[in-house]
């Protein structure tokens, strides 16, 4: 997943440290990143730690236009 992996190196994190302040397994994040995992459609839990992590948005990750637009509305 391209915002995720940017977000992290943005915050310069490296994957081991995000998935520790997350509370989730490196292994994990390995599999979003490499998009052999969909993030798009990972348990709401795991988003929100991955967002408190690197203190963003939901809408800030997710990339699925369809999934974006139904954050606007939700949150409009």
């Amino acid at each position: 997943m391209k915002k995720l992996k940017q977000l992290r190196m943005a915050t310069g994190l490296s994957q081991s440290q995000l998935a520790e302040k997350a509370g989730l397994n490196v292994r994990v994040l390995q599999h979003y990143e490499q998009g052999t995992k969909n993030f798009d459609h990972a348990r709401i839990d795991i988003l929100l730690k991955y967002c408190i992590a690197l203190n963003c948005k939901l809408s800030d990750l997710i990339e699925n236009p369809e999934y974006l637009d139904l954050l606007k509305k939700y949150e409009a």
